[in-house]
């Protein structure tokens, strides 16, 4: 049976992490890689969440949405490879916006860090800082980001805070967030090295 993980909570306090021993452990609001989002979701309602495609390649792509539904995050992102009818979930994060206070997103993802150091203490940890953001090719956008490169099954759990330019943010309605991933291994390599 999966694991839950709570990362933050409505006033964003933590809850104790749980050993895994596979990125399919670990779940978003009760979903988890490997996971069909038709078990959460009908067609017709995955449809109408924004679709995105990387600039690079199309055998990825992404939906996601913005919901109140949802009890730890404001919005979930989903991965699915091209053409799958299945919507076999590659790729989860969830999100939580941070409108005006960028530094509280910062000091939270520095708390959380703390925590995911004992939880994945075999991993490879890849650690930036202030680096600009690839999705906006001004480099206006910067991203603070945490990578825990995983050893069993492979898979990449990410913590990142993206700082959108104002531009983007007027744009297009990017808004400043701390967002916490699980990438399968395929699509960690797909989005490495073909994405963008």
């Amino acid at each position: 049976m999966n694991r839950l993980i709570l990362i933050l909570i409505l006033t964003f306090s933590f809850q104790p992490w749980t050993k895994a021993d596979d990125i399919k452990d670990f779940q978003i609001e009760g979903m988890s890689i490997g996971d069909s989002l038709l078990d959460y979701y009908p067609q017709k309602e995955i449809k109408k969440f924004i679709k995105t495609y990387y600039p690079k390649s199309k055998n990825f792509y992404v939906r996601e949405i913005v919901s109140n539904k949802f009890k730890t995050y404001d919005g979930v992102q989903f991965a699915f490879k091209k053409k799958d009818k299945n919507y076999k979930i590659y790729g989860i994060n969830g999100y939580i916006f941070f409108e005006t206070n960028f530094k509280k997103c910062l000091n939270k993802m520095n708390e959380i860090e703390k925590e995911l150091d004992e939880l994945f203490t075999d991993s490879v940890k890849d650690k930036q800082a202030n680096r600009s953001h690839q999705a906006d090719t001004s480099g206006k956008s910067k991203q603070w980001q945490i990578q825990y490169l995983l050893d069993n099954n492979g898979g990449v759990v990410s913590l990142e805070c993206v700082d959108w330019s104002n531009k983007l943010t007027k744009n297009k309605g990017f808004t400043d967030n701390l967002n916490i991933a699980f990438y399968s291994k395929e699509y960690e390599t797909f989005v490495r090295y073909e994405a963008y």
